[in-house]
C-alpha cells in the first residue's frame, strides 16, 4: 500500500489534521452499523473500530489491520476489483467507493459498502486513508432477487414473443397449405380450421367455428367421418383414411391424417385432422386399373395367338420336314436328281417357313 498519490488528487483528499483517529470513534457509528477503519502510510500500520470487528464477525480486539488492510476478508471473486478500487484511489484517480462480499470466519458470506478517502502530507505523499463500512447485505439480495426476477421476466417475454412469432409462422403456413386443415373436440364442435377448409366449403371462420359442422356435408359423409374420428381417440394414435365428402353437388376424395390431441396429463381433449384432396389422384389410379386390365387382357390374347401359331403351324412343317429326309434315306440311289433337288426345295421352304414363324413369334 506505499503507492504515492499524484498532486491531480489533493480535492479529493482530506488532510491528515482533519481525521479523527479510528480508537476515537463515538459508539453512536457502532450503534449505526457503521464500522472504520484506516491505514496510517507513516507509521506503517493500520486498524479498525469495534463497529468494524463486529461487522466481520471478530472479536472487539482482533481488528488490527495488515499491510493489505481489507483485502484477506474479500471474498476471492471481489479481490480484483476491490484492489484496482484501492490504488485508484492511492493513484488520485479515483475515490473508494465500492460494494464487495466478505468471507467471514463462519464461511457466511455478506456485502459492505466501503467508501474510503486519502490525506496527503506536505510533501504531497500518502499520509492516511480512512474508511467507513456498512452492511448492505439486505439491501444487495433485494437487489439480486429483483434482478433475477426482471431476468426471469424478460426471459418469459422473450418466450413469449418468440411462441407468438412461431404460431404467426405456423399460422401463415397453415393458410397457405393446400391441405384442409382442422381440430374438433370430442364432442365434433370444431374449434379450428384453416383456410382451406373455408375455400372448400365457402364459408367464413365464423360460421363453423364452435359448431358441429353437420350443415356442411351429408348425414352418410358425417356419419364416415365421426367413426373414424372416434377410432382415433379410441386408440389415441395417429391413423390414416380415405374420407368422401360431396360439396355443391361434386363428390371429392381426400386422404385423411387424424391425430388426437393431448393435454399435460396425457389425457385427449380433441382431434386434429389434415386431409389432402387426392380425387384426380384416385381418377387416374381408376383410369390406370383399367388400362392394366385391358394390357393383361391383350397380352392373354397375344399368349393364345402365339400359342396357336406355334402349334398350328409348327407341327405341319416338322413333317413336311421329317417325310422329305424320310424319303431320301429310304430311296437312296433310287432317287434321280431331278427328284433330290425337288425334294431339297421342299425342306429348304419348309425351313424358310419355320425360321419366319420364329420370327412372328418373338
Amino acid at each position: 500500500m506505499t503507492i504515492h498519490a499524484q498532486e491531480s488528487s489533493v480535492d479529493a483528499t482530506i488532510s491528515s489534521a482533519e481525521l479523527t483517529p479510528v480508537s476515537w470513534h463515538l459508539a453512536a457509528l457502532e450503534k449505526a452499523g457503521i464500522g472504520l477503519w484506516e491505514w496510517d502510510f507513516t507509521a506503517g500500520e493500520g486498524q479498525g473500530s469495534r463497529g468494524l470487528c463486529k461487522l466481520l464477525g471478530l472479536p472487539d480486539d482482533a481488528c488490527a489491520l495488515g499491510p493489505d488492510g481489507l483485502l484477506s476478508f474479500v471474498h476471492p471473486d471481489d479481490r480484483n476489483r476491490y484492489q484496482q478500487s484501492i490504488h485508484g484511489t492511492l493513484d488520485g484517480r479515483s475515490t473508494h467507493n465500492l460494494e464487495y462480499r466478505v468471507l467471514l470466519p463462519d464461511q457466511s458470506v455478506r456485502w459492505l459498502l466501503d467508501r474510503a478517502q486519502l490525506s496527503l502530507a506536505e510533501n504531497g505523499e500518502p499520509a492516511k486513508i480512512v474508511g467507513a463500512v456498512i452492511d448492505v447485505t439486505e439491501r444487495k439480495h433485494e437487489e439480486i432477487a429483483r434482478r433475477e426476477l426482471a431476468g426471469k421476466q424478460a426471459d418469459r417475454t422473450a418466450k413469449a414473443l418468440a411462441l407468438q412469432e412461431t404460431e404467426h409462422r405456423l399460422e401463415a403456413i397453415l393458410d397457405h397449405a393446400p391441405a384442409v386443415v382442422y381440430v374438433k373436440d370430442l364432442d365434433g364442435t370444431i374449434t379450428l380450421v384453416k383456410k382451406a377448409f373455408l375455400e372448400l366449403f365457402g364459408v367464413e371462420r365464423e360460421d363453423v367455428i364452435g359448431k358441429l359442422g353437420t350443415s356442411l356435408i351429408s348425414e352418410e359423409d358425417m356419419r364416415v367421418i365421426r367413426t373414424h374420428d372416434q377410432l382415433v381417440v379410441d386408440q389415441n394414435a395417429p391413423l390414416q383414411f380415405e374420407e368422401q365428402v360431396t360439396v355443391h353437388g361434386e363428390t371429392r376424395t381426400y386422404l385423411s391424417i387424424k391425430f388426437p390431441l393431448t393435454d399435460a396429463i396425457g389425457a385427449t381433449y380433441a382431434v386434429c385432422g389434415i386431409s389432402t384432396d387426392i380425387t384426380d389422384r384416385k381418377l387416374a389410379e381408376g383410369i390406370l386399373k383399367d388400362s392394366s386390365l385391358d394390357l393383361h387382357r391383350a397380352i392373354d390374347e397375344i399368349n393364345q395367338f402365339t400359342y396357336s401359331i406355334s402349334h398350328n403351324m409348327r407341327s405341319p412343317l416338322r413333317g413336311v420336314i421329317g417325310n422329305v429326309r424320310f424319303l431320301r434315306e429310304e430311296l437312296g440311289d433310287r432317287l434321280d436328281k431331278a427328284a433330290d433337288e425337288r425334294l431339297g426345295r421342299m425342306e429348304a421352304s419348309a425351313l424358310t417357313l419355320g425360321d419366319l414363324v420364329d420370327d412372328l413369334l418373338s
